[in-house]
C-alpha cells in the first residue's frame, strides 16, 4: 500500500517543486485511507469464515470465545486507523500545510532580496 501511494503521490506530484515533507504527509495518509477501505473486506471474510458454507454451520473451531477475540481483534484494528487518522486530520496535514507554505513564502523573499541585491 505504502508503494501504490509513492507511486501515485510521484505521478501526480510536479517535478519541479517537490518537497520531502508533503510527499511523507501525502504517501502516509493515502497508505492509511487504504489500509481503512481494505480492513471492511477482510473484517467480512475473517468473520464470515467462521461459517461452513455447505453446511451453514459454525466450524468447529469457531468457537465463542474465538470468535469474540478475532472480534475484539479487528475492532482493535479499526480504532487504531481511526485514531491515527483523525491525528492526521487534525494535526499531522495541516502541520505539514502550513510549514510548507511558510517554507515556500520564507524562499520567495529569500530569492527577492537576492536578487535585488545584483
Amino acid at each position: 500500500m505504502v508503494g501504490f501511494s509513492w507511486l501515485l503521490t510521484r505521478h501526480y506530484e510536479d517535478r519541479s517543486d517537490r518537497e520531502r515533507l508533503p510527499t511523507i504527509v501525502t504517501v502516509l495518509g493515502l497508505s492509511l485511507v487504504l489500509a481503512s477501505v481494505t480492513l471492511v473486506p477482510v473484517d467480512i471474510f475473517i468473520l464470515s469464515s467462521t461459517v461452513d458454507t455447505s453446511t451453514g454451520q459454525r466450524n468447529e473451531w469457531a468457537t465463542p470465545e474465538e470468535v469474540a477475540r478475532q472480534t475484539k481483534i479487528i475492532t482493535d484494528l479499526y480504532y487504531a486507523l481511526y485514531t491515527i487518522m483523525s491525528v492526521f486530520t487534525f494535526i499531522v496535514i495541516p502541520f505539514a500545510y502550513f510549514y510548507f507554505e511558510e517554507y515556500e513564502d520564507g524562499r520567495s523573499a529569500k530569492q527577492v532580496r537576492r536578487r535585488g541585491r545584483s
